[in-house]
């Protein structure tokens, strides 16, 4: 027998009252958020001398939950037992808002035991490493896949004096989210369970451990490569590669940490890159010339040779070119792109994106990258102009976009720069025009022109090229007329057929080019050059007068054409 829920409430008010709290109880009551569920957080051994740390950061759906204060820390006695509680893992969420859009999150990170933890940012390949001796870190953690849940994996290489020890770790963390009422709102995660890992005995050779070359943030235009050893009682220390001519470089390194950072130049090859540690161990052995693994440390292409060409003709384009260096050489990444910037003026102020040029490994093979700029002309500016007809100082620059936060100054060595001159630039003229019937029966008539041949002669999209019609009765009266603004098609063909067919009247056709908006307002009567031009040994004489007169108060530019 079947019960309706009318019957079973039915003389129940508290049943019916207790049925309504329990369905508006909070959503969090209701389903476990991401960073609340404990078996997320995970610590265990990972090797002789590594411990793999995962934990979560976030969870943006509905109110948002976040990791404000997450701690993981280490009880352990020392050799002398000496009883420690360290922090070996401080994180927690590093933006007061976060936009659900993003698929990334500013976190922070710190430790204060001994070794170094190599963190992995979230759902991406990148990492970086911190030590005891850092500052707090922030860096972004990535999305799980769109998930909208966030965490990241840590390995932690022990130092030497944990070697042989129990370490009973343990999570100490607090929740926050987003949610309509005032005031503080986080709260202690409960019920995280602790773990005790025996960690072996130190081995009786210690291998130094080299994480992979990341880029640096801190040095531009370098790669950085956290180490660690195990041991304090290091005798000497060094890394070693081969360089690009097959030669052997060893390059000493100060004795008085085991830890730390080793910087390299991004751009050149190390190969077959390792440490070379020599220490005495527990018992003072001497223990000699211990290698660590070796690395092939990737380039990262940079653009070099960079130059920049005026192609001329009536879009006066600019050919940009550059190689890269080492193109056998493997790079940082597959796959990649070249930022290309555009200065009219040369000032830094005056800078923006014009393009970008793929870049990847097998196109470095081939050598060469080119770019077009076809947008120059449209994009002058009457102040940029000098004598109104020259732009003598356009600069170029190239990066590869992966150095992004390194800027473009001088500090960063995958960016380049070049300029190149725009002379005597102004509005193509028409130099004579025709108009004859294309098809009498059909009144179509073909207007056909040719431009002016002249060096410096360009289109500019902001002015007009204006065809007009005028019909004149037998008195020579406009009685009609039509206007038209050809389009680039038209201006390219250079011709037009028109439709002529109000009959009884004349046709007048006139064919201009209307500066319209454009700075290019000189005629080519009215152009200086910008170099002055230099054909005869006299040309030379004059030259050196005008720089004499100049008295270095402004710039006087010329240019050779013949061999004097």
């Amino acid at each position: 027998m079947m019960y309706k829920p009318t019957n079973i409430l039915r003389g129940r008010p508290w049943l019916v009252l207790l049925t309504l709290l329990v369905w508006l109880l909070p959503q969090r009551a209701a389903a476990e958020r991401y960073v609340e569920k404990t078996y997320q957080y995970m610590v265990m051994l990972n090797g002789s001398n590594t411990i793999r740390i995962k934990a979560p950061v976030y969870d943006e759906k509905w109110d948002d939950h976040w990791v404000e204060e997450g701690y993981l820390k280490a009880k352990w006695k020392d050799d002398a037992g000496t009883q420690h509680d360290d922090v070996v893992l401080y994180w927690g969420k590093n933006e007061s808002s976060h936009d659900n859009d993003k698929s990334e999150l500013n976190t922070k990170f710190r430790t204060d035991v001994g070794g170094s933890i190599d963190i992995t940012q979230g759902n991406s390949s990148n990492h970086f490493n911190i030590t005891k001796s850092s500052n707090t870190t922030s860096c972004l953690i990535y999305e799980n896949d769109g998930a909208g849940t966030y965490d990241f994996t840590a390995i932690w290489t022990l130092p030497y004096d944990m070697l042989g020890k129990s370490l009973e770790l343990y999570w100490d963390v607090r929740i926050d989210y987003t949610r309509g009422t005032a005031g503080d709102q986080s709260y202690k995660l409960k019920d995280l369970s602790g773990t005790t890992i025996d960690v072996p005995a130190a081995q009786t050779i210690m291998t130094p451990n080299l994480t992979m070359a990341m880029m640096s943030y801190s040095k531009p235009g370098m790669l950085e490569i956290p180490w660690v050893m195990s041991i304090s009682d290091l005798t000497a220390l060094r890394y070693e590669y081969m360089d690009v001519n097959g030669k052997t470089v060893k390059q000493d390194m100060p004795t008085n940490t085991n830890s730390g950072v080793i910087y390299l130049n991004a751009i050149e090859p190390h190969k077959n890159f390792h440490l070379v540690v020599s220490y005495k161990d527990k018992d003072k052995n001497p223990i000699e010339n211990v290698s660590s693994d070796v690395q092939e440390i990737p380039v990262i292409h940079a653009p070099h040779g960079l130059t920049a060409r005026p192609l001329g003709g009536i879009k006066s384009k600019v050919e940009v070119k550059w190689n890269v260096g080492y193109p056998d050489e493997a790079d940082f990444t597959t796959t990649d792109f070249f930022e290309i910037q555009r200065s009219l003026t040369g000032k830094d102020a005056d800078f923006e994106n014009i393009g970008q040029v793929l870049f990847s490994p097998e196109l470095a093979k081939d050598g060469v990258f080119t770019f077009i700029d076809s947008t120059v002309v449209n994009a002058i500016e009457a102040r940029m102009l000098q004598d109104g007809c020259a732009l003598g100082n356009v600069a170029y620059r190239v990066r590869r976009a992966m150095t992004t936060n390194w800027g473009w100054g001088i500090n960063n060595n995958c960016a380049n720069t070049t300029t190149c001159t725009l002379d005597k630039l102004h509005l193509m003229r028409i130099a004579n025009y025709t108009a004859q019937w294309e098809d009498s029966t059909s009144y179509t008539a073909r207007v056909a022109w040719q431009y002016a041949d002249e060096p410096g002669a360009v289109w500019d999209d902001r002015a007009r090229m204006v065809l007009r019609v005028n019909m004149k009765n037998r008195a020579g009266e406009i009685v009609d007329s039509m206007v038209y603004t050809l389009n680039k098609t038209e201006r390219e063909q250079r011709y037009k057929v028109l439709t002529l067919s109000r009959p009884c009247v004349d046709f007048d056709i006139d064919l201009q080019v209307e500066k319209g908006q454009s700075p290019l307002t000189n005629d080519i009567s009215q152009l200086k050059d910008y170099y002055f031009p230099i054909r005869n040994a006299q040309d030379w004489t004059t030259f050196r007068d005008m720089v004499d007169a100049a008295e270095g108060k402004r710039a006087v530019n010329a240019r050779l054409y013949t061999d004097i």
